[in-house]
């Protein structure tokens, strides 16, 4: 078959080929860059990415190198409150910080080892009849034969602007200024500060154990850079708890952030991931994060229509669930964006005395960190997930929901013990007489379990005739509090195409 080309190697395009190699699919990863990026840009990746890296199998690399954050502080002159992951339902219970440079970095060299590689210097020049023109390094032209094309190539992209696919955008008429710095802190202060002091607020995230990020919304006035002191001065201004020491400032830029979202994800053979998609304010660190979950969403469902083990109509599914995602996300840091602006410079007391009075509520707590975690995505009206009406009454985890994890009767942790590139079928007694049945017809794509722990069926308020069809990224596809293997088999035939089908054809 020919190959999935991928536009752009950043974090979206390297998951994305990563999860189409480990899935069988050949690639064509290209940029126009002469290599990986050297910016820290994004730092902040979620316990929800977390949860993927490890399905992909290039977490533990993340943890070793990464730093553990695991709440939030708020400070308005000496009066603090936290947000703190701790207690997420996951196995990440906190938010990891690392360069995105890194990041990169770490996901190219586990495609290498899966036989990957990217093209660099390599540019898109346009798409005819599905296929890739791009130029070489050398200046040639050529043309590039795709099954699929993915543009995971930024808010430029060259591929939207190919496949001619419209926007709606608008630009934030507030900026930041952030800095990358060297800092003596005369202590161990790696949790993140939201800071408010007389002269408006700002926030510090930890780059390593060495570097801070400071961020600081407020307009361009110079385009030259601060000196050390005028940041520490800055810093003191806007509230900062600690006493720090700049040693050297190691970047520095005026963010003017676009909002902008594709009207579609996909043109015929053509996808958009990632800023090539979506564009919004980078409060929240939802970015790279939301992007990471595009590339996983498509990958699996590339591989299954590219097999013929799922009819093309499945690949409709990737922006019938990321796009409402990217919007609802675009909608609330554009709100977030506009609050903060409007008053973190005339009343930074009143903003922090809001922010700590909705963070007093456990369940505004719960939901916020769920929220930012990305845990709480959900795709409840996915075409392609489904019950039998008769579960109404049912409370256990609902189609198109994040299906939760559980720490097992042995300790382990579920999402552990069941990563698998395929879907899993999650039963809760062996007595059932259509098990053999259903791996042979769809063993290639699905992977049939059987767990009889108390914990797990607590979790999932599940009895022994339960059925769960968790998806390979990790959402309930389908499920059914007393399984009937008829209606099981109706859903699965709308999904999947049985192997016996494909044999004939």
């Amino acid at each position: 078959m020919d190959p999935v080309v991928i536009v752009g190697a950043g974090p979206t395009g390297l998951v994305l080929a990563i999860e189409c190699v480990r899935r069988g699919l050949p690639i064509r990863l290209i940029d126009e860059k002469r290599g990986p990026s050297t910016h820290s840009k994004a730092l902040a990746i979620h316990a929800r990415s977390l949860e993927l890296l490890e399905k992909t199998g290039v977490v533990s690399s993340f943890l070793e190198e990464g730093i553990r954050v695991e709440e939030i502080v708020l400070d308005c002159k000496g009066n603090e409150e936290s947000l703190s992951f701790k207690k997420l339902d996951s196995p990440f219970p906190f938010v990891l910080f690392l360069p995105q440079s890194r990041t990169e970095e770490l996901l190219l060299s586990y495609l290498q080892e899966l036989g990957g590689e990217v093209e660099w210097e390599k540019s898109l020049l346009d798409i005819i009849d599905g296929k890739a023109l791009v130029s070489t390094p050398s200046g040639e032209k050529k043309v590039l034969e795709a099954s699929w094309i993915a543009g995971c190539d930024g808010g430029g992209s060259r591929v939207r602007e190919a496949a001619k696919i419209p926007v709606k955008k608008s630009r934030y008429t507030q900026s930041f200024l952030l800095i990358d710095a060297v800092v003596d802190k005369g202590g161990d202060f790696d949790a993140p500060h939201l800071f408010f002091g007389s002269k408006g607020m700002g926030l510090t995230f930890p780059i390593d154990q060495e570097k801070l990020r400071l961020v600081f919304p407020q307009p361009q006035t110079s385009a030259e850079a601060l000196t050390n002191e005028e940041i520490e001065t800055l810093l003191q201004a806007r509230g900062y708890p600690k006493k720090i020491q700049i040693k050297e400032v190691l970047w520095h830029s005026y963010f003017h952030h676009k909002r902008m979202l594709a009207t579609t994800f996909q043109k015929e053979n053509i996808f958009l991931l990632g800023d090539a998609a979506h564009l919004h304010s980078p409060l929240g660190g939802q970015g790279m994060n939301t992007s990471i979950q595009d590339a996983w969403n498509l990958a699996w469902k590339l591989a299954l229509v590219a097999k013929g083990a799922s009819p093309p109509t499945l690949l409709e599914s990737y922006t019938e669930e990321r796009l409402p995602i990217a919007l609802a996300l675009l909608k609330k840091t554009s709100l977030l964006t506009r609050v903060i602006f409007s008053l973190q410079k005339i009343a930074p007391s009143l903003l922090f005395r809001s922010l700590a009075f909705f963070l007093h509520s456990k369940k505004r707590r719960k939901k916020l960190t769920h929220v930012v975690s990305e845990l709480a995505i959900h795709y409840p009206d996915s075409s392609i997930t489904s019950e039998p009406k008769r579960n109404e009454d049912w409370n256990g985890p609902k189609p198109g929901e994040r299906a939760p994890d559980v720490v097992l009767d042995n300790g382990k942790h579920f999402f552990s013990e069941s990563i698998t590139p395929k879907h899993l079928l999650l039963l809760f007694s062996d007595k059932h007489d259509f098990i053999k049945a259903i791996e042979e017809e769809y063993g290639e794509v699905m992977e049939v379990k059987v767990f009889q722990d108390q914990n797990f069926r607590e979790k999932y308020a599940a009895g022994p005739d339960s059925l769960f069809l968790i998806r390979p990224d990790g959402y309930i596809g389908y499920r059914s509090q007393k399984v009937k293997i008829e209606e099981v088999i109706s859903y699965l035939l709308k999904i999947f195409t049985p192997i016996s089908q494909r044999r004939k054809s």
